[in-house]
C-alpha cells in the first residue's frame, strides 16, 4: 500500500485511506501500460528489463538481499526471453 507521497522541496505527505485507492490505480495503470507497449517485438521486455535493472541498482545501494536476488532472477529470465522476442520475433 502506498502510505506517503514525497513532493520535492516540500517533504512527504501522508495520504491515509486514499493510499488503498492509489495503490489499486497504480497497479492497474502499470499493467495497462505494459499491455499497450507490447505491440512491438521486444519493447515490453526491454522496458521491464530496464525497470528491473533500476530496482537492482537501488537494492544494491540499500543492501536489500531479497530484492537483489529477485530482480537478478527477473533480469536473467527477461534476457533469455528477449532472445526470442527481439525483432523479428521467432517461435523456435
Amino acid at each position: 500500500m502506498i502510505e506517503k507521497v514525497t513532493i520535492p522541496l516540500m517533504g512527504s505527505v501522508d495520504i491515509g485511506w486514499f493510499g488503498y485507492v492509489l495503490t489499486i490505480l497504480w497497479i492497474v495503470g502499470i499493467t495497462n501500460a505494459m499491455n499497450l507497449i507490447d505491440g512491438l517485438d521486444g519493447l515490453a521486455t526491454g522496458v521491464a528489463g530496464i525497470a528491473f535493472m533500476s530496482i537492482f541498482v537501488m537494492a544494491m545501494g540499500d543492501t536489500v538481499t531479497l530484492v537483489i536476488y529477485l530482480s537478478a532472477i527477473f533480469i536473467a529470465a527477461l534476457s533469455g526471453f528477449l532472445l526470442y522476442n527481439f525483432y523479428p520475433a521467432k517461435y523456435s
